[in-house]
């Protein structure tokens, strides 16, 4: 098998040089499946989940430390017997044998760049910490969590009776591992830190709380019992790149309002290569909206559905995207330590049969998390699907959300609002069992905030089949999940579903308002 060289240059979280790196990489394209190897695994922590628990650190008063494994794929042993590779370009003295043949090496270790060396990581990885007395979660299988208890309840009564909070929780992101443990008992944090440098060799470890993660800025004020994550960073990077790094003339909102969009005529397509470029300005800005910047996901959504077959006004709008984000770079989801909810103003009378009123019926107290959905009906000017909209919040941020056209065509506005309530609903049944898993399972059914009066209808009474039998499997799935106490209606008005956010370009006023729901900041 061949190899190469490669450098890299690592930064800091201000984009200053951290350091300069050179690993030797195995070109693993040219593995024999089976032969070769046979699994390949790489262990990432969604980012729903690592939105959680940083939400969770905000209001349980949690450290946050991030650990780095040196050279970790070298540190393991390979699972085949038999792999070799030439010698390494730029050592002379290895290229040949004594007798003038040419030398090959025998790999032993997992190489970067073999297919199977991240799973060996991962595996070793599992191993260590369930030898310690951790358990890996079944929600994410890159999360380990050792001590605490099964529910709040049990915690709090533990805490208040004098015991010591010995929770400890660990996310792998491949080889970084994101480490949360109690600020009340410091002895979880040095203890974790110690048994991992004597398994595995570790980066540097700094007592402080980590500031820089997986190329995230988190800002954390302990007074305030705040945590921010932003990508201020990599915004300014990618505005560079496509010299759209001025912000005298930048926009509020990063799409006009009310704006559509559709195939360009033949004669007005991008040429390839402003195509390539199209594609990459919505790449950059594609990954922002799925980590910190959901007030750019319905823009951004939109945008993709033109990978192929864009046109001048498509790259105007995406410029305007990338404007937006420069303007706001330092803008990122924020959570707050005993944030009450905004709690919107339900109508004033009960619907007859759904959802509930939301001043009478919510604590605005909860801890537990609470979702919304909504659908822009036959929004697509090319195909009339519908947009999903939906997000998960937690502790005063959106910890997830969802900006997608539907995969069909809705004939009614319950209908595509019934679509809508299903994603959302997948998402409430993904968190609650995530967070059963981590201790903080909610109290009670989640609530579900929905401004259709017939999809709410729809999943209480019985009501006319023949208007629903073409997606009534939705319609039953949703009950069965109301029955079973998963989640319950509020009913709310159009203008304060926050889920609007996600299926249209707003105006000024809504759009800022909601952002600010969001605990974007």
């Amino acid at each position: 098998m061949k190899c190469k060289w490669v450098f890299k240059t690592k930064l800091n979280a201000d984009g200053s040089i951290q350091r300069l790196k050179a690993r030797l990489t195995a070109k693993g394209f040219t593995q024999v499946p089976g032969s070769d190897f046979d699994e390949t695994y790489a262990s990432v922590v969604s980012w729903d989940t690592l939105r959680i628990l940083f939400a969770t650190a905000a209001e349980y008063d949690m450290d946050v430390s991030v650990r780095d494994v040196k050279s970790a794929f070298l540190q393991n042993r390979l699972d085949v017997p038999h792999l070799y590779i030439e010698s390494p370009p730029g050592v002379p003295e290895w290229r040949k044998t004594e007798d003038g043949r040419d030398a090959a090496l025998h790999v032993l270790g997992s190489l970067y760049g073999l297919k199977q060396s991240s799973m060996l990581l991962q595996q070793r990885l599992a191993r260590f910490f369930e030898s310690i007395g951790f358990q890996r979660l079944f929600m994410d299988q890159s999360v380990f969590r050792r001590g605490g208890h099964s529910t709040v309840a049990a915690a709090e009564e533990h805490q208040a009776n004098g015991g010591l909070n010995d929770e400890c929780i660990v996310c792998t992101w491949v080889d970084d591992l994101i480490i949360f443990t109690p600020r009340s008992n410091p002895s979880v944090r040095e203890d974790i830190h110690q048994q991992l440098e004597k398994e595995l060799v570790m980066s540097e470890w700094t007592t402080g709380d980590a500031d820089y993660i997986l190329g995230i800025q988190v800002t954390r004020d302990f007074e305030a019992g705040t945590i921010k994550l932003s990508q201020p960073a990599a915004i300014e990077k990618l505005a560079k790149r496509f010299g759209l790094d001025d912000s005298r003339a930048a926009p509020r909102v990063p799409m006009q309002p009310d704006s559509k969009f559709s195939k360009p005529a033949d004669d007005d397509v991008l040429s390839p290569a402003e195509l390539n470029l199209y594609q990459a300005k919505v790449g950059g800005a594609l990954y922002l909206s799925l980590v910190s910047r959901p007030d750019v996901s319905f823009a951004v959504g939109v945008l993709t559905r033109f990978m192929s077959c864009a046109g001048p006004l498509h790259m105007k709008a995406i410029d305007r995207v990338i404007s937006y984000l420069f303007s706001t770079r330092n803008f990122g989801v924020q959570f707050r330590r005993g944030c009450s909810r905004t709690v919107p103003l339900a109508f004033s009378s009960r619907p007859k049969s759904g959802g509930v009123n939301a001043k009478s019926d919510v604590d605005p107290l909860s801890k537990d998390p609470y979702n919304y959905a909504d659908a822009d009906f036959a929004g697509d000017v090319g195909t009339r699907r519908s947009t999903n909209g939906g997000c998960t919040l937690l502790h005063g941020g959106v910890v997830s959300w969802l900006s997608k056209l539907q995969p069909t065509v809705a004939l009614s506005t319950a209908e595509a609002e019934t679509n809508a309530a299903v994603e959302a609903v997948k998402s409430i049944v993904h968190t609650r069992l995530l967070m059963r898993e981590l201790g903080r399972g909610p109290s009670g059914p989640t609530e579900l905030y929905e401004d259709n009066a017939p999809a709410i209808a729809m999943v209480d009474a019985d009501g006319n089949l023949n208007r629903r039998k073409h997606f009534q499997l939705k319609v039953h799935w949703l009950k069965d999940q109301k029955t079973r106490q998963v989640f319950k209606y509020i009913k709310v008005g159009t203008a304060d579903c926050l889920a609007d956010f996600f299926t249209k370009a707003l105006p000024i006023p809504a759009f800022e308002k909601f952002r600010s729901m969001l605990g974007v900041c």
